[in-house]
């Protein structure tokens, strides 16, 4: 029994030095994983959008091992083939261990296009990880979770017809806007405390991901509390970007020219409508509000055509099958391009050059091609076109 216990210390020392020894020699990161549920594959380490491989290793019997350099902390995106697996993680440079657990993993498309996404990650020494477990876990986000999840499952087994499902949807209106405050505190409260942290400018980016309708206002105050290293970070550059683009939709400000495709495949130069009130219409198929208000677009647009004035209907479908189908449905009688999307995990183009989130959006922009009014509230801009077309 003693030899046994031994030689498992002997095991535990030679496994704790030898991985001191790559920290060392690499002085990057060294990440140790094991799988459960996972016996044998390869997995990568992609960028974010999954664009670029970073680094690979064998899976042989549930574990694996990478080494290498990043620089500054990240987040990164792992894929494990056979089977489609994938699961976010941080990366520093420094020894991190991960335990995957394919359990309860979340299963999307079809046979022919099969994906996996592991939500249970247990991940050691990185520092990114660790303030993003504790955001997570005092801003209660798996109780918010847990009673959204319910209330929808309410909302199914009601029916849309029902006269309570409204009461359901705003409770979890509700409830998603509470989460979002504490969450906004959260971070602004570690923003202030640390500056420098790239784990606060990571958790501010997250946050605007899920705030649609941020105002440039508030992301310029809050990009000026950051310090280095944080403004170093890839985070911080995204966010700049983001503000850069925001203010393209501002008032008085002159929209970007850009191009996009027709139905017919040929191009359309936003530049061509230079002369006219030009109406940008963001949507997409999949978008219900935005196609409960084309009847009252096309009142609009009858009415306002002969006064001069232009709607552009650009839709965020990512097929264009979709697209298609709800053209031939719907019979916009104005110009109608479909954005472009470098891959499957980026976001639009057009919608991303005006700092478009969320659907449906709308801009109206003058004869000199000046914005007159950004908004998504469908009252308020048909108001807009009313007081200058009058």
């Amino acid at each position: 029994m003693k030899k046994i216990i031994a030689t498992l210390i002997c095991l535990f020392v030679f496994f704790i030095i030898s991985a001191s020894v790559q920290l060392a020699k690499h002085k990057g990161y060294v990440i140790n994983g094991t799988f459960n549920g996972l016996d044998s594959g390869i997995i990568r380490m992609l960028s974010i959008n999954g664009n670029v491989v970073m680094d690979s290793s064998l899976i042989v019997k549930g574990k694996f091992s990478m080494h290498g350099k990043i620089g500054l902390p990240q987040q990164f995106r792992f894929n494990v083939s056979p089977g489609n697996w994938n699961f976010l993680a941080f990366v520093e440079d420094t020894l991190i261990s991960l335990s995957i657990d394919t359990t309860g993993a979340n299963q999307y498309g079809d046979e022919k296009n099969h994906w996996s996404l592991i939500w249970e990650i247990h991940e050691e020494g990185s520092t990114l990880s660790d303030v993003f477990a504790k955001f997570k876990n005092e801003t209660h986000q798996k109780y918010y979770k847990s009673v959204i999840t319910s209330l929808r499952e309410k909302l199914s087994a009601i029916g849309v017809n029902a006269k309570t499902t409204d009461n359901v949807n705003r409770e979890i209106d509700s409830l998603k806007t509470l989460g979002l405050t504490e969450q906004k505190d959260w971070i602004e409260n570690y923003i202030n405390h640390k500056p420098s942290s790239i784990a606060g400018v990571f958790l501010f980016s997250q946050y605007y991901q899920s705030s649609p309708g941020m105002s440039l206002s508030y992301l310029d105050e809050i990009l000026k509390k950051f310090s280095a290293p944080a403004t170093s970070s890839t985070y911080f550059e995204e966010l700049e970007g983001i503000a850069v683009n925001l203010k393209n939709a501002q008032r008085n400000s002159i929209a970007p020219d850009f191009t996009l495709l027709k139905r017919d495949k040929s191009e359309f130069k936003f530049s061509s409508t230079k002369g006219n009130y030009t109406l940008l219409d963001f949507w997409a198929s999949w978008c219900i509000p935005c196609r409960k208000a084309i009847p009252h677009w096309k009142i609009i647009y009858s009415k306002y055509r002969p006064k001069g004035l232009i709607i552009v209907s650009i839709s965020n479908d990512r097929n264009w099958d979709d697209w298609t189908k709800a053209l031939d449905k719907e019979k916009m009688p104005w110009i109608q391009v479909i954005d472009e999307f470098a891959s499957s995990n980026e976001t639009a183009k057009v919608s991303d050059l005006f700092g478009i989130k969320a659907f449906p959006y709308y801009i109206l922009i003058d004869k000199d091609g000046k914005i007159i009014l950004s908004t998504n509230d469908e009252s308020m801009m048909q108001s807009k076109i009313q007081e200058i077309l009058k």
